[in-house]
């Protein structure tokens, strides 16, 4: 399920490049005001494979207007409402009312000591479902942040969609949540063992790699590495629909990462 929500607030407002951390926060807070088994669950624990779980879903930029940067001051400037969101959930089709409906109306803040804004929720609108084929051509709408652990460093790199790795990568990290939410249990497989990786699967870059745009996304402290560029994807159309609605690659709920629209 995505949903288009539209917000209004008063011209200028200021925002940290560290808004989408506490974007983030507000949805987990939204989703948990309604105490249902469900806004639990999905809040607490989501889908867990290994030491991992997996809230599957994603959100992209705040999208006013009329806005500016201010490098100086690291600040995001909606000059101009009204601003819109895109938020993507994987979700069974029995609760997408539900979760619909916990958004709409909505006031909220969102910054820190070093700027803030205030939002409201005038308009929610559920977008719809693209027809999956075997192959499909995407446009990342925020970075897309794939890490590759290597022995002897103490941190994971963070991998270019032109490393010869990042398909596999990107593959990987698919067939995970697929196992996380299908239950299947940790320690099935090994690491390195992908059964059901599609015999046909293919990532293919479409953007030159002197055009890839690089960006930093701050949460907690943390600094984290995405790009922003067109690919190309052949798999089963079930894994195309997972990648779109919970986001591909790492930190989607946590940084609103991995966020893609299709492309001709």
């Amino acid at each position: 399920m995505r949903l288009l929500l539209q917000l209004e607030h008063l011209p200028n407002r200021r925002l940290s490049f560290r808004y989408p951390y506490h974007l983030s926060s507000w949805i987990y807070r939204t989703l948990g005001k309604v105490d249902t088994p469900f806004a639990r669950w999905l809040h607490e624990k989501g889908f867990g494979y290994g030491v991992r779980s997996y809230k599957l879903f994603t959100f992209g930029p705040l999208q006013p207007a009329e806005f500016r940067i201010d490098k100086r001051r690291e600040h995001f400037i909606a000059v101009r409402p009204p601003t819109r969101l895109v938020l993507s959930f994987w979700l069974e089709r029995a609760v997408q009312d539900f979760v619909m409906g916990l958004f709409e109306d909505q006031t909220f803040a969102l910054g820190d000591r070093d700027a803030q804004a205030s939002f409201r929720v005038f308009s929610v609108e559920m977008l719809p479902e693209p027809d999956f084929q075997p192959t499909m051509r995407y446009r990342t709408r925020s970075p897309l942040c794939l890490t590759r652990n290597v022995p002897g460093k103490r941190h994971a790199d963070f991998l270019s969609p032109d490393d010869e790795d990042f398909g596999d990568y990107l593959l990987r990290n698919l067939l995970r949540k697929q196992r996380a939410i299908a239950g299947v249990p940790a320690g099935t497989y090994g690491p390195d063992e992908w059964p059901e990786a599609p015999e046909n699967y293919r990532f293919r870059l479409l953007t030159p790699p002197d055009r890839i745009r690089s960006k930093m996304v701050e949460v907690k402290g943390i600094k984290l590495r995405g790009h922003l560029f067109d690919f190309e994807l052949t798999l089963p159309p079930e894994l195309h629909r997972l990648g779109y609605y919970a986001g591909f690659g790492e930190k989607n709920s946590a940084a609103g990462m991995g966020l893609v629209e299709g492309r001709e």
